[in-house]
């Protein structure tokens, strides 16, 4: 088996406050079989195994997100500031429907499922500055993360999520 998947991406900034990216990726997954193994007799000549495969797919990407941040002096023993940050965001994947059945399935890269799956969620940071330990005067603060709470949703439209079609659990 062979896979080649190039992609190409494109950032994006809107304005000074929103940025994100385009990704393409053309993936092209070639198999060479053959019915003989050395020490082994070939396979009957009825048998559905065919020397060359070949399985080729465009899988989309697009992410949108912000940045919103505000710094406070605490002063609190060595913490001299705490930034709070939240970053909201929103992404989909698109990956057409392709027919694998008459491919062979070694692992995961083999079965590439159909999807339209949007994600969105927000990410909560607190980041503190503290003074250089120990406190020489040409040595910069540190920053550390000190906290993060991140809520993710995504929904794939072309899934049901319950049986009897259903759509978010309602009736």
């Amino acid at each position: 088996r062979f896979d080649l998947a190039p992609w190409i991406s494109v950032p994006f900034s809107l304005g000074r406050y929103f940025f994100g990216s385009v990704k393409v990726t053309a993936r092209e997954t070639v198999y060479h079989m053959s019915s003989r193994a050395p020490g082994r007799r070939a396979l009957p000549s009825s048998g559905r195994l065919r020397r060359n495969q070949a399985r080729e797919l465009i899988q989309l990407q697009a992410e949108i997100g912000t940045r919103l941040s505000r710094v406070y002096d605490v002063g609190w023993g060595g913490l001299l500031k705490l930034q709070h940050v939240v970053e909201p965001y929103a992404s989909f994947s698109y990956v057409p429907s392709v027919d694998q059945d008459d491919l062979p399935l070694y692992d995961a890269l083999d079965r590439i499922n159909k999807r339209s799956l949007f994600v969105y969620g927000v990410s909560n940071r607190l980041l503190g500055k503290f003074p250089p330990t120990p406190a020489p005067p040409n040595q910069a603060p540190t920053i550390r993360e000190l906290a993060r709470l991140s809520i993710t949703h995504a929904y794939d439209p072309s899934r049901g999520l319950r049986e009897g079609g259903e759509e978010f659990g309602l009736n």
